[in-house]
């Protein structure tokens, strides 16, 4: 299997705030910012609390499920080229979900 092109994970999620507030996920091993996500109006200027808190909610989400992305692709690799079977598949597969879902 060829390697992968992306930049190599860990990849985490960093809540900054610049003007506005916005989640960036970033890497270890590059310098190079993978993903910034941000409310949709730029400003976070939303009709009520309510709503912008849900939409920060689900924002946060997204970029959880972004930072996963290299250890799922890895673990895609792994089943794939059968290194990893049975309950400790199932072990890995829930552990990387509770990443991906933003727990730690």
């Amino acid at each position: 299997m060829s390697e992968p092109k992306f930049t190599p994970g860990p990849w985490s999620v960093r809540d900054k705030i610049c003007i506005f507030r916005f989640l960036s996920v970033t890497s270890d091993k590059s310098p190079f910012l993978i993903a910034k996500i941000m409310q949709p109006d730029m400003q976070g200027i939303l009709e009520n609390a309510t709503k912008e808190k849900a939409n920060w909610e689900q924002l946060s989400a997204n970029a959880a499920l972004i930072a996963a992305a290299p250890e799922m692709y890895e673990m895609l690799v792994d089943i794939a080229e059968q290194r990893v079977t049975g309950l400790s598949m199932y072990a890995a597969i829930n552990k990387l979900l509770v990443k991906a879902r933003g727990r730690k």
